[in-house]
């Protein structure tokens, strides 16, 4: 019985479906009745990931979770490492969380995929420490993409904190180091699949850096690429990320009308993604929510709510206040 149910939920975790929360219970008392051999509790843990992300994380999945860190730390960075992220939203489990990872990379320094799971968690509360175990895993494969990639990140997000907080130059020295790090990325992507992940925040931080021109050509190669592979190209970002570049060097030209376009051929080109894996960013509708275009941005994020699996309140909560006229701060969602 314990079987067929996690054969289930092995199902619903290839095809991107939640697991209903009736699942719980049942859940519970396979855990419970389970061997305790590493194949049977590594499908339990990534049963328990893809349940608890339909409806919270519980103490039960973060000791779980923490023991595999503790324990099996290259098997829980393939298993659990966004779910382990979600987890650390409150200071107190984020800390639990890091002591396991901090004690993991103390036993296998050199492993990536431990460096790369444990900077993911960094990220969300330590942007400083994630870049710094970040720095010394590259420094052993200087030519993994996914570290340059992961780098490039922290990078394009100290951009937008710069940008948000309106200090120009901390915004083009940041972007400058983002540019310089995805470029390194793209340059290294082996096949489109790898390309299309890190293309389109190539060209965020193309327009971040002012390199108007080279933001202009890296999203006119994520367009082509995206209508000659679109089964490829639908799996990554760059899309959606190509016309916000588009629409924030619109703004740049003083072509509102241009931006709002572009607006909202990121929303469609969000069909078919999975944005509580993939997450989103709001650059382009914060820009035009600076220049007072409401109702815009709140066309768009009507679309965008369409593509979540799981009900986002805070996106419904903008659009509220955008109804009432104001202009919240839109902040990244999902990723998790």
């Amino acid at each position: 019985m314990h079987g067929r149910f996690l054969d289930a939920v092995d199902m619903a975790f290839i095809h991107g479906t939640l697991v209903e929360p009736e699942g719980l219970a049942e859940l519970r008392a396979a855990h419970a009745a389970a061997p305790q051999d590493l194949e049977t509790r590594a499908r339990m843990l990534r049963a328990m990931a893809w349940l608890y992300r339909s409806m919270g994380p519980s103490e039960d999945f973060l000791k779980e979770v923490e023991w595999w860190i503790r324990h099996q730390p290259k098997r829980a960075a393939v298993y659990i490492c966004s779910s382990a992220v979600s987890l650390a939203s409150e200071h107190a489990d984020y800390l639990r969380l890091k002591d396991a990872w901090i004690a993991a990379l103390a036993d296998t320094p050199d492993d990536l995929e431990v460096n790369l799971a444990a900077s993911e968690l960094f990220r969300t509360q330590e942007p400083d420490l994630a870049l710094a175990t970040l720095e010394r895993a590259h420094a052993l494969e200087p030519e993994h993409m996914d570290l340059q990639t992961s780098i490039g990140q922290i990078w394009l997000d100290r951009a937008r904190e710069a940008r948000s907080g309106g200090d120009a130059d901390s915004e083009a020295r940041a972007a400058s180091q983002a540019l310089r790090w995805l470029t390194m990325a793209v340059g290294a992507a082996k096949n489109l699949d790898q390309r299309s992940q890190v293309l389109g925040s190539a060209c965020l931080a193309a327009v971040f850096a002012h390199e108007f021109d080279r933001a202009h050509l890296l999203s006119q190669e994520a367009l082509e690429l995206a209508a000659r592979f679109p089964l490829i190209m639908e799996r990554g970002d760059a899309r959606y990320s190509a016309h916000e570049a588009l629409g924030l060097l619109a703004l740049h030209a003083g072509d509102n009308e241009r931006a709002k376009r572009e607006l909202g051929l990121a929303a469609k080109a969000l069909k078919g993604q999975d944005l509580d894996s993939t997450g989103i960013s709001f650059d382009l509708a914060n820009a035009l929510l600076q220049r007072s275009e409401q109702a815009s941005v709140l066309a768009f994020l009507r679309e965008v709510v369409k593509h979540w699996k799981v009900d986002h309140m805070q996106i419904y909560e903008w659009c509220r206040q955008l109804k009432r006229g104001g202009s919240p701060p839109l902040t990244r969602l999902g990723g998790e």
